[in-house]
C-alpha cells in the first residue's frame, strides 16, 4: 500500500541520517518518485550505508515474494471455487 510505501522511505531516511550522524562534508538526497538515495561521504560511511542499503533490498524483495505467492494462491482458490469440476 501507499502508506507502507512512505513508511519505508521514512524509515531509510531515517537510517541513513544515522549512518551518516555529523560526518565531515557527508549528506545524502532521497527521490522517492525515483526511488533513488544520493549519498556524498568519506569511503567508510559509504560503505556502511551501502550494507544498509544491500539489506533493505534483500528484506524487500523476500516481502515482495511473499506478497506475490499470497495473491497468487488467493487467485487459484477463486479459480478453483468458481470452476467445480461435476460429475
Amino acid at each position: 500500500s501507499l502508506e507502507s510505501t512512505l513508511k519505508e522511505w521514512d524509515e531509510v531516511e531515517k537510517a541513513i541520517s544515522s549512518i551518516i550522524g555529523k560526518a565531515d562534508n557527508a549528506d545524502f538526497t532521497v527521490s522517492r518518485s525515483l526511488g533513488t538515495i544520493t549519498v556524498t561521504a568519506s569511503p567508510s560511511v559509504l560503505a556502511r550505508v551501502g550494507e544498509y542499503i544491500e539489506k533493505q533490498n534483500k528484506r524487500l524483495s523476500q516481502l515482495i515474494t511473499i506478497d506475490v505467492k499470497e495473491a497468487v494462491q488467493m487467485i487459484k482458490e477463486q479459480y478453483d471455487s468458481n470452476f467445480a469440476v461435476i460429475h
